[in-house]
Order: structure tokens, then C-alpha cells, then sequence
């Protein structure tokens, strides 16, 4: 399968689920990232962009628990066989490439620089596809919930952002560089999620925006609702809080404000279905860069 066709397709399914699920199309993404990041077993490589949405989007089709994936060579090398009939995921391997030209050169006579995204695809398969292997469960210790909400203050206060509280909106000002919050008292509890998951999921958002600065990740905000670069600057943000949400456990509810931008984004991914491909991968980036920041040490085992 070319790579053209799996972005379409998981931009196919995408749009349907939230054509579907409305402002609750990246709750289950939440829940699946907190049980771990899929990764390949052989390589200890974890899955990350939009392959972390395709993996999640068959283990909801086929109900897969297990994060656990590898390649059909790499089963089968440990002594394994893939299942009769199972059918492997496409996958998106890509790399920025550069290597001197060999027709175009400087002023000095020196090569220049070629670059480019190299896009190849893999197909993998998961370890409830296999058979004779084991899925050992691991024995996860669950971490109360002062100690989780303690973790995120811990991850969120490593960045150094400016964060001032007051007022009835969050939002990040790209040209004050700060992070504005309601106080933690505006924030109401919900079925899902308590009050103070939905504070600090709201934080998280606003810290993924932050990290768009030209002086960090650089990425083109938009000036104001409504045009492309500031819905896909949201949808790079709400994507980034999932996968935080996820990776420090906590719950959230979808913003409210977001069910203005579903209309766009999926115009956006109709019209362009690279565009989820990017957001997913930028969504990569932020939290590889807040991850970054961190001092490990200080966080709850």
C-alpha cells in the first residue's frame, strides 16, 4: 500500500470519527496513550504522530489491549507465526533527508544541499495476532490522585512558562509570550473528569500553543478565529493535550469552544488529508520538546 493511501485512508477515518463523536473524537485517544505508547517489541522503537492514531484506530476496531507490535520478519525471527488470516497494519516511517547534489553547486564550487521528507510505509502486527506469544499483563501501580495532579503541576511548572491566573478565559498571547487562566474555582466538575483534571487539561492545551513560539517550535499561530492557520494551530494544541492528558493520566472534557472547530478541521482534512499527517507529527514534536524540559527525578514513580 503506498503511503498516499494510508494517509487518505486514516484521514477517512478520522473525519468520520468526528463527523461521529463530535467534541469527544479524542477522549478514547486519551485512554489509549494512558495505558502506554505502542511501540515494536524487537526494537524498543515507540510509535509516534500518526502512526499512534492509526495503531489506536484498529485496536478500537479489533479490540486490541496489547501495545505491543512488530513487523511479520520480526515475529517470525523470534520463532512466532502470525495468525491464519490476520491482516497487518500499514504504518508511515518518514525522514527529513539531505545529501550534497550532484549537478547544483555554491558560488565555491562546493555541493549544495538537497533536502526532503523521505516517506516509506511498514506493515506491522499485533501481538493478539500472534501465535504462541504471551501477553503478559504488567502489573501497573495505580497513582492516587493528589500525587497525579502533583506530577503535572511538577511537568507543567519544568517548562518555566509565565502563567498568570485571573480573569474568565485561557488563552496563550504569542506577543506577550504568557499563558493567561481562570482561577481554579471557575472550574466545574464533570461525570468523566473533576474539576481539577479540567483545569489542568485546559493548561496542557494552553502550554502545547506555547511551545509554538518563533523562539521554540516555531509554527505559524494564525491571527484570528476563523482563519486556516489558527484552526490547525488548534487542532496541533487539542491533539498535543490528548497525548499529554494520556501520558500523565488524567481525564478531561473536550472544550467547549472546540465544537466550533470541527467544522474546519474537517473541511481542512477533506481538502488536504496530509494536513492530519502534520498535526499529528507537530503534535509529536510538542511533546518531545516539553518532555525535554523535564527532570525526571522529580516525578512520582
Amino acid at each position: 500500500m503506498k503511503t498516499k493511501k494510508i494517509i487518505e485512508d486514516i484521514s477517512k477515518a478520522m473525519v468520520e470519527l468526528m463527523e461521529t463523536d463530535k467534541g469527544h473524537w479524542n477522549s478514547g485517544l486519551k485512554d489509549y496513550i494512558s495505558t502506554g505508547i505502542p511501540y515494536n517489541k524487537f526494537t524498543g522503537i515507540r510509535y509516534v504522530g500518526l502512526n499512534t492514531l492509526i495503531l489506536y484506530l484498529q485496536s478500537l476496531k479489533h479490540g486490541w489491549k496489547s501495545q505491543i507490535h512488530g513487523t511479520a520478519k520480526n515475529w517470525n525471527d523470534a520463532g512466532y507465526k502470525i495468525k491464519k488470516g490476520e491482516k497487518g497494519t500499514h504504518i508511515v516511517f518518514s525522514k527529513w533527508v539531505e545529501k550534497e547534489s550532484k549537478e547544483l553547486t555554491n558560488d565555491n564550487g562546493e555541493p549544495l544541499i538537497d533536502s526532503y521528507w523521505c516517506m516509506r510505509n511498514y506493515v506491522v502486527f499485533n501481538a493478539e495476532q500472534v501465535d504462541g506469544y504471551e501477553i503478559v499483563k504488567e502489573k501497573t501501580e495505580t497513582i492516587p490522585t493528589p500525587e497525579r495532579m502533583k506530577n503535572v503541576e511538577q511537568y507543567i511548572n519544568n517548562t518555566k512558562a509565565k502563567i498568570i491566573e485571573g480573569g474568565n478565559r485561557a488563552f496563550y498571547s504569542p506577543d506577550l509570550d504568557i499563558i493567561k487562566m481562570p482561577e481554579l474555582s471557575s472550574y466545574k466538575g464533570t461525570d468523566n473528569s473533576s474539576a481539577l483534571e479540567c483545569y489542568y487539561s485546559t493548561r496542557l492545551h494552553e502550554l502545547a500553543h506555547w511551545t509554538g513560539h518563533k523562539d521554540r517550535l516555531n509554527r505559524t499561530m494564525g491571527k484570528r478565529f476563523g482563519d486556516n492557520d489558527y484552526a490547525y494551530e488548534e487542532l496541533v494544541a487539542e491533539t498535543s493535550s490528548a497525548f499529554l492528558c494520556g501520558l500523565l493520566n488524567i481525564s478531561s472534557e473536550p472544550r467547549p469552544d472546540h465544537a466550533r472547530y470541527l467544522k474546519s478541521w474537517i473541511k481542512g482534512i477533506k481538502d488536504n488529508p496530509k494536513a492530519l499527517y502534520m498535526a499529528f507529527t507537530q503534535a509529536s514534536k510538542v511533546v518531545k520538546y516539553l518532555d525535554g524540559l523535564q527532570d525526571k527525578k522529580e516525578m512520582v514513580a
